[in-house]
């Protein structure tokens, strides 16, 4: 800027004193003085401006492509306030489901690690047991959660025999056993139909804390 008015003043000064520079040539001058006087302001409003706007197009991009991979449905967590995972919220949701109707939960790990799998509920299991024991007949599903995707398995006794669906991937053959017995050592069905004599049919892995927690709220 200074040197565009530098240029107006040595025009004025010199050029326009010349008594051959008319009217009209003398605003020619001052109109091209104010044209880059604009395009200079112009200039200087880009620099500032494009950073700005850049920084804001990057902002909104990064926002647009979280939200494309956050999942919509999350909810918070009612005592810390954080997001919950998907994993959390099937977990949350098939408890509350199980606590409803009194049926047992069971989140299974992969490989020889099965065992060691957390058990919720495992109480209820328990009271059925003690009614098989007696003979009373019962109905009740299991609840199986493997890598966020939910099984329901389903037992019945009849008063005679356990009837026993299986539909759960590495927790034995996937079909319909007919047992004898349903023991809370292990919790396993004994005597069953299709088994080689000695095998027992897995129904809820559990830990020894687990049993202790449920024969104390049992």
């Amino acid at each position: 800027m200074e040197e565009l008015k530098g240029f107006r003043n040595h025009m004025e000064n010199t050029t326009f004193k010349n008594r051959n520079f008319g009217e009209k040539q003398r605003q020619i001058v001052h109109q091209r003085y104010r044209d880059m006087k604009s395009e200079s302001t112009a200039f200087r409003r880009k620099t500032v401006i494009m950073p700005i706007v850049s920084v804001i197009v990057c902002a909104l991009f990064f926002f647009i492509t979280a939200s494309l991979v956050t999942d919509h449905t999350a909810k918070l967590d009612p005592n810390s306030g954080n997001a919950l995972t998907k994993s959390q919220m099937v977990k949350a949701s098939v408890l509350k489901e199980a606590n409803i109707k009194g049926e047992v939960v069971s989140y299974l790990k992969e490989g020889i690690e099965m065992f060691d799998s957390k058990t919720d509920n495992l109480e209820y299991m328990l009271r059925l047991i003690r009614k098989g024991e007696k003979g009373e007949p019962f109905q009740t599903n299991i609840y199986y959660i493997k890598k966020n995707r939910v099984y329901k398995n389903k037992l019945t006794f009849d008063g005679k025999r356990f009837i026993y669906k299986n539909t759960v991937p590495g927790l034995g053959e996937l079909k319909t056993y007919q047992c004898k017995a349903l023991e809370w050592r292990n919790v396993v069905l004994t005597g069953c139909k299709g088994e080689k004599e000695g095998n027992d049919v897995l129904v809820v892995p559990t830990t020894i804390s687990d049993s202790k927690y449920a024969e104390a709220r049992e």
